[in-house]
């Protein structure tokens, strides 16, 4: 009996009916059979293999970023303080040209620790805005009735405010004011403020501060409007500032 045999629509090729599968789409031979398999595993493996490395490489990614592995750091602050330090400023003072305020009541000092706490305090506020200048506090010496001697709170102070001006660049002028209270002549206390105003300076010399430094003047009573002390005796006084 004559074996019955079909065309495999793959290969092409006669097979017998026995080694082969009618489908919809034609007769198929077992080896294309077995073929199809073999690609369709061979596929499947191809894809599983892909998302094995795709894997890895999503966890080595996500792991660089939590930061493990640097330098043993195992994690990360979601927050971060971060302390700058300011420039140390280059400010010599030495080389700084002395200023002042300008001379009123409320801006000379008469004793000797507000006065250095004021001057430290402008070294400080000289060295954050290093404009090469540094302002020298206006100071004032009391002096009693009819009389040019200075006291010896008066002689610590000036010492003070000459040792400031020395440490600076000696460039600017002092200029020394001489006043009076209102008792008594014009020519009494003209000369008197004079006097005051003199006496001040030679202090002034004699703790190093050049003589053609300093420049003096003297009003008697006649500026004491631009004033408004509580007690007479605040205007017998010298204003000593940076002109």
């Amino acid at each position: 009996m004559e074996q019955k045999t079909m065309k495999c629509t793959k290969c092409h090729k006669d097979t017998a009916v026995q080694d082969g599968i009618n489908k919809p789409n034609g007769f198929i031979c077992n080896d294309c059979i077995k073929k199809r398999k073999t690609t369709t595993v061979v596929i499947v493996c191809c894809i599983l293999l892909l998302v094995l490395i795709a894997l890895v490489i999503y966890l080595s990614t996500s792991k660089e970023k939590n930061a493990i592995g640097f330098d043993g750091v195992e994690n990360i602050q979601d927050s971060v303080s971060v302390t700058v330090q300011e420039p140390e400023v280059d400010f010599i003072l030495e080389q700084a040209v002395a200023q002042a305020n300008p001379v009123s009541a409320g801006q000379t000092i008469d004793n000797i620790e507000s006065f250095k706490r004021v001057f430290t305090e402008n070294i400080q506020k000289a060295k954050k805005l290093n404009n090469g200048s540094i302002i020298i506090p206006n100071i004032n010496i009391l002096f009693h009735f009819n009389s040019c001697a200075i006291s010896s709170a008066g002689n610590e102070l000036l010492e003070a405010y000459a040792k400031a001006y020395l440490q600076t660049n000696k460039e600017a002028i002092l200029l020394v004011e001489g006043f009076a209270c209102n008792i008594g002549s014009d020519n009494v206390n003209n000369r008197i403020s004079e006097q005051r105003a003199k006496a001040v300076k030679n202090i002034l010399v004699s703790y190093g501060i050049s003589e053609n430094k300093i420049e003096t003047c003297w009003y008697g009573k006649s500026r004491n409007k631009e004033f408004s002390y509580s007690n007479m005796e605040d205007y017998r006084r010298c204003i000593i500032s940076i002109k």
